[in-house]
């Protein structure tokens, strides 16, 4: 327990100042937290004094001692709010350090290191024990000097006002100390078995989420999957509550030697009282004391399983800095040349020998190739030249330097790898790109046949929509419109793919959702064409009126469904300008959502409505931003065709709150994008 203590305080190193002057403040605390309760308690005694025939008692004397407690109090609050000023920080200070520290550590260990330790014990190392330290290190150490603190300026009051009170004091708090020790050894021996059941709770819990795609690929067979878990989290119950009662006699003891103590401060006092040595004044004050003087000593024993856990941790964090690092010996190098050079480079993974003897060069500005059955070395080579391990004998050169001659920062800086299972972080795709160069400034530039996004603009006040496709087939599914086994090469090109794929059902779509994007072009340059202005006029509108609106494509099919391609079926409409999709229902929900995802109006008809119009037509949905603000089912709209116009209502139904401002965005991308401009 002291000697925790004490590790923790070596811990604090730089800050140990600041850490000391908050043990003063403490100090100061805990005598302006006792001089109010003895104030009171010899006020009390000298009003029941007063009342037993005693000295008369002054009644100013209590205006006195509500001005002085309440200054006391202030002071007691100044002093704590002072050593939480001083203590608090440090611990995340360090904590902060540690973490970094750890990571250059787990970046500098042999790849070898992730084999002999479990997941769940690194990741207890980093999170759990040093957030221990976090959040209990500095509070541990306080509550324990404070406590005794606490106890040494109550028991110098006793000392001076009656040496056998103090002593009664003392004995009990030799007692509990006794007690203490015995927790604080059966922690410093439980500790270690309790963060291991930690541990492997934690390692198997990460397994399991790792392999849940397998886990639920097998459905109601996966139970054996979750076998390692339950067994994890049973025996870390079992022991917990194994090492908690084990707690239990040394505790209650602990408290039983402090609870006799204020009863043995309580009577002595009263008996003094009573043979005339001590002033009855002066009696409740003892009274009160007796009652006061081990309140700090009480949570000690919390303190001292802590310190455990404390411990323990500490030995984990000083066991991974104490681990090897493989480039120890390494400095910075400068390469003058690339080429890479194994000479009898031998290699294994615990006994098994993956590469024997094996030498050959590579010369610089050449591209080497090397191919082998699986379990061969393919990889082991790639992993040596990167230092992920050293080789148990032989060498191996890059530019006639010795790998071990560098650091790990330094060989890496000249070596890029692409791994066959690739990785990505939880951030954005540029800065995974830029992962390892996050300094870069340079901007990035896409492949050949990579291309960004359109811009997709927020919805208008009304919509013209122009029939590009009318399908009357009973079921529609997406890999009709899109059959994506044929676009891998374009899936990264929108338009090419869009342009490529829709025509596939409809060979005339495309052109005619280009037409359409054409028309709309016009109109946004101000030079609307004059299929658009006969459209008005055929609506009975003015060129004004197209000030309100966006011309966009869309499609009548019966029934649209699901298929493989249902996210590519929507962004491809979207791409070539579509802004909705006209049905009786839809087959599945998720094309439906796909389409809103995408910001196209997911209308649909009434059963039994006919709607037997053309390619060429157009629809006219008027108010369709106020329909969607306002939460509406049902939208009047008009069919415009060479004949004149004719209504239909078309209906929205169930929308949640954000589907509709998803559409109202324009599509999920900019929702996402107007939430981020919201938090700032």
């Amino acid at each position: 327990m002291f000697k925790t203590v004490k590790r923790i305080i070596d811990w604090c190193g730089e800050f140990n100042g600041k850490l000391y002057l908050g043990f003063v403040m403490t100090f100061f605390s805990h005598i302006f937290a006792a001089l109010p309760l003895a104030l009171a308690a010899y006020t009390v005694g000298l009003l029941i004094e007063s009342q037993s025939g005693g000295a008369a008692f002054d009644a100013a004397w209590i205006w006195k001692t509500i001005v002085i407690q309440i200054v006391l109090v202030l002071l007691r609050f100044l002093f704590d709010y002072l050593r939480a000023r001083l203590q608090e920080p440090i611990s995340y200070q360090l904590t902060a350090r540690d973490r970094l520290a750890v990571g250059d550590a787990l970046k500098r260990v042999s790849l070898g290191y992730f084999q002999t330790m479990s997941t769940g014990n690194i990741l207890n190392s980093i999170t759990t024990g040093l957030s221990t330290l976090e959040n209990m290190g500095i509070r541990m150490i306080d509550n324990f000097i404070g406590g005794y603190l606490n106890f040494l300026v109550i028991f110098v009051c006793l000392a001076v006002c009656s040496p056998v009170t103090a002593l009664i004091a003392l004995a009990a708090a030799a007692l509990s100390l006794g007690f203490m020790l015995i927790i604080s050894h059966y922690s410093s021996v439980n500790a270690p078995v309790e963060a291991q059941a930690n541990r492997d709770m934690t390692g198997a819990v990460i397994e399991y989420a790792r392999g849940l795609a397998v886990v639920k690929s097998f459905g109601k067979k996966s139970g054996a999957a979750m076998e390692s878990v339950t067994k994890a989290i049973g025996d870390s119950k079992r022991i917990h509550l194994k090492i908690e009662w084990g707690y239990v006699p040394a505790n209650a003891l602990h408290l039983l030697a402090l609870k006799c103590g204020s009863v043995g401060l309580a009577f002595a006092a009263a008996m003094q009282c009573l043979n005339g040595q001590m002033d009855f004044s002066v009696m409740p004050m003892f009274v009160f004391f007796s009652f006061s003087i081990f309140a700090s000593l009480e949570p000690i024993s919390d303190s001292a399983h802590t310190l455990g856990v404390i411990d323990d941790a500490m030995d984990q964090l000083d066991a991974l800095r104490g681990e090897h690092f493989i480039d120890a010996d390494g400095h910075d190098v400068k390469l003058g040349r690339y080429d890479i050079r194994f000479d009898h480079v031998d290699f294994g993974y615990d006994e098994r020998k993956i590469l024997k003897d094996v030498s050959f060069t590579i010369p610089e500005k050449t591209s080497t190739a090397i191919v082998g059955p699986s379990g061969s070395g393919k990889t082991t080579i790639c992993s040596l030249l990167a230092r992920f391990y050293d080789p148990q004998s032989g060498s191996i050169s890059v530019g006639g330097h010795d790998l071990r001659e560098f650091t790990c920062d330094s060989l890496l800086s000249n070596i890029s790898m692409v791994f066959q299972n690739v990785y990505l972080f939880n951030d954005t795709i540029r800065a995974n790109i830029l992962f390892g160069k996050p300094d870069a400034t340079a901007e990035l530039k896409f492949g050949p046949n990579i291309t960004e996004w359109p811009k997709i603009p927020k919805l208008t006040d009304d919509l013209l929509l122009k029939l590009a496709c009318v399908i009357h087939d009973p079921v529609t599914t997406t890999d009709e419109l899109i059959p994506s086994g044929e676009t891998s090469s374009y899936r990264s090109n929108p338009l090419k793919l869009a342009t490529f794929a829709l025509s596939r059902r409809e060979p005339q779509y495309v052109a005619r959702a280009q037409q359409t994007q054409a028309l709309e072009a016009s109109r946004q340059a101000g030079t609307p064409d004059a299929e658009l202005l006969d459209v008005m006029k055929t609506l009975g509108k003015d060129e004004t009126a197209l000030k309100a609106l966006s011309v966009g494509s869309v499609i009548f099919a019966n029934k649209p469904g699901d298929g493989s391609a249902r996210e590519q079926a929507a962004s491809c409409q979207r791409v070539l300008g579509g802004a909705a999709n006209i049905c009786y229902e839809f087959a599945t929900k998720r094309y439906r959502s796909n389409c809103i995802n995408w910001g196209m109006m997911p209308f649909t008809i009434d059963e039994g409505v006919a709607f037997d119009y053309d390619a060429g037509d157009y629809v006219y949905v008027p108010g369709i931003r106020a329909a969607i603000e306002s939460g509406a089912r049902d939208v009047a709209a008009q069919i415009v065709t060479k004949a004149g116009c004719t209504p239909i209502t078309l209906h929205l139904p169930e929308l949640t709150k954000e589907e509709r401002q998803i559409l109202l965005e324009g599509c999920l991308m900019n929702y996402y994008a107007a939430q981020r401009a919201q938090k700032g």
